[in-house]
């Protein structure tokens, strides 16, 4: 979907109120689609995990939304993963230092 679509589900997002789970796994959003997402995930009370990995998001990109994740309570999880979850098998993901 690219940074283009990440923009058009980030405008969907700012007026959702009931979506809770949001996979963008593998879907090249680079730091400006982080960016938009981040924009809107400002405004949104309710998603409370969306998974983000292999999407080449730099550390700088992802910075803003760590900070985010910190200052809002409802948000649970920025990798898809959920907080009762006890493990996590990563080792199909092809992650690199860029997923970190």
């Amino acid at each position: 979907i690219r940074a283009e679509g990440a923009a058009a589900i980030a405008e969907a997002l700012r007026g959702n109120g009931v979506l809770t789970d949001l996979n963008l796994w593998a879907n090249g959003i680079g730091d400006e689609g982080a960016k938009a997402i981040g924009e809107a995930l400002a405004v949104n009370g309710v998603l409370k995990h969306i998974n983000l990995l292999r999407n080449n998001i730099t550390v700088e990109g992802a910075a803003p939304l760590v900070e985010l994740f910190r200052e809002r309570r409802h948000m649970k999880s920025l990798c898809g993963l959920k907080p009762d979850q006890a493990q996590a098998d990563l080792s199909s993901q092809c992650l690199d230092d860029a997923d970190a």
